[in-house]
């Protein structure tokens, strides 16, 4: 890459990855058909990521958006990346607890 000459190559790049993507999902859900939902939740979200970067490949808004990101230092990019994933991970980790149960609706089980 040396410099907005190249955004040609970054964007079919990025659908070649996520079309890898879709392949790993697919060996999964055949190897796990049972327990392989959330990964077939995550194909479809991938699947509306690829039309929506296959039709907006030429947004004059996304050209000015890469270019912003390409002169950023890498530090920066990374540790973006890093904080939204930990973000993330922290609040899907919140949402999957199970409530307390209170004393008082708890039942007791034998030893």
């Amino acid at each position: 890459m040396r410099g907005p000459a190249d955004f040609g190559r970054i964007l079919p790049s990025i659908l070649w990855s996520m079309a890898l993507e879709l392949v790993v999902i697919a060996a999964i859900w055949l190897a796990y058909r049972g327990k392989a939902r959330p990964f077939l939740v995550a194909g479809g979200f991938i699947v509306a990521q690829m039309v929506t970067m296959g039709l907006l490949n030429d947004l004059p808004v996304l050209k000015v958006m890469l270019t912003m990101i390409g002169n950023a230092p890498s530090a920066v990019v990374w540790l973006t990346g890093l904080a939204i994933g930990a973000l993330t991970s922290w609040a899907g980790w919140q949402a999957g607890k199970r409530p307390a149960a209170s004393s008082e609706t708890a039942v007791l089980q034998p030893a």
